[in-house]
């Protein structure tokens, strides 16, 4: 996209007018997923602000967290802006999945799902694991088997011409291990989901959203698990994922007003805080000599 708009723009600003579109679909996608889960407006309103408000998040939690990429410091600070493009994505994904898993059309999922890995790997990884999710959740019937198959030879055909090659070349990546602390943060974040969970299941109100909370656990299992079995992948990316479906967790149980005011005041003191902390430096341009 940013190649198609430099012809118009120019490179800079094509690139500047895609992050923007990025930054702005962001809110709007978790919005977007929070209605497909059923959630109602006020409450997708606020998941939205909540989630939204977890990008803000200042450099010191992100430390003492370990979030590696999605967060709005590590797009502009530090630059991993492929990353915060395939955000939107994701979330759109998991709502159209969602809603087209009941009516068994997958084109579009698929095409989402594409443009996912073609942004960015990781997080196309997490989105696979989503659907692994969402697999265990709903597989029940013949027609259930028959749209996950569609769905993914669909995007297998999308991707064939970048995923064969990446294939092929696997054998060039880089696979090293990288140790990285779990801190107590990061385990009490795990554990106030496990807790909403918990009492989600106690109230029976988990069918609904039963794909995020199978999502939560795999990905949570697969974090702590890391260290442990040497997993050659930036494992403490799903930090920030773990991060991302708490607020569905939270406003599954909240009903109280009182309660929405308060998480309302708290999303808007850590963007307007945080909003203005971030700082987009580039280094100057490099002169490339004439060698004809």
């Amino acid at each position: 996209m940013t190649a198609a708009l430099s012809f118009i723009f120019g490179l800079p600003l094509a690139f500047k007018l895609v992050l923007l579109i990025g930054v702005i679909l962001t809110p709007l996608s978790i919005y977007y997923c929070a209605r497909k889960f059923e959630f109602n407006k006020i409450k997708s309103s606020l998941i939205m602000l909540l989630g939204f408000a977890i990008f803000f998040l200042p450099e010191k939690i992100i430390s003492d967290l370990w979030i590696g990429g999605g967060t709005f410091y590590s797009t502009f600070n530090v630059g991993v802006v492929a990353n915060a493009l395939a955000i939107p994505f994701f979330f759109f994904y998991l709502g159209r999945l969602n809603e087209s898993f009941k009516k068994k059309k997958y084109v579009f999922t698929s095409i989402i799902f594409s443009l996912i890995v073609l942004t960015h790997v990781f997080t196309a990884a997490a989105a696979g694991i989503f659907l692994v999710s969402f697999m265990i959740v709903k597989l029940r019937k013949k027609e259930d088997l028959a749209f996950f198959l569609r769905h993914i030879l669909l995007s297998f055909l999308l991707l064939s011409f970048w995923l064969l090659p990446f294939i092929y070349k696997i054998g060039y990546a880089s696979k090293a291990f990288i140790q990285f602390p779990v801190t107590q943060l990061t385990i009490a974040s795990i554990l106030l989901g496990c807790a909403l969970v918990l009492i989600i299941i106690y109230k029976k109100t988990a069918k609904k959203i039963l794909p995020i909370i199978s999502f939560f656990f795999i990905i949570s299992i697969l974090y702590l698990s890391g260290n442990i079995f040497h997993l050659r992948i930036h494992i403490f990316r799903f930090v920030f994922f773990i991060l991302l479906v708490i607020p569905f967790l939270l406003f599954k149980l909240v009903n109280k007003k009182i309660v929405y005011y308060s998480i309302f005041l708290l999303c808007i003191i850590v963007i307007f805080f945080n909003w203005n902390t971030f700082q987009a430096e580039f280094t100057e341009d490099i002169a490339v000599p004439d060698f004809g």
